[in-house]
């Protein structure tokens, strides 16, 4: 049981990490973000 929340833990550190840079990457792939701002 104790496993299963700890590997969460990490998954939802790893989510939380994560989600920024792909939402920024989206907006700058999809031109949302000029190239001067990155």
């Amino acid at each position: 049981m104790s496993r299963l929340v700890t590997l969460f833990a990490i998954l939802d550190d790893i989510f939380l990490f994560v989600t920024p840079a792909v939402v920024a990457f989206l907006l700058y792939f999809f031109n949302v973000i000029p190239l001067w701002a990155a």
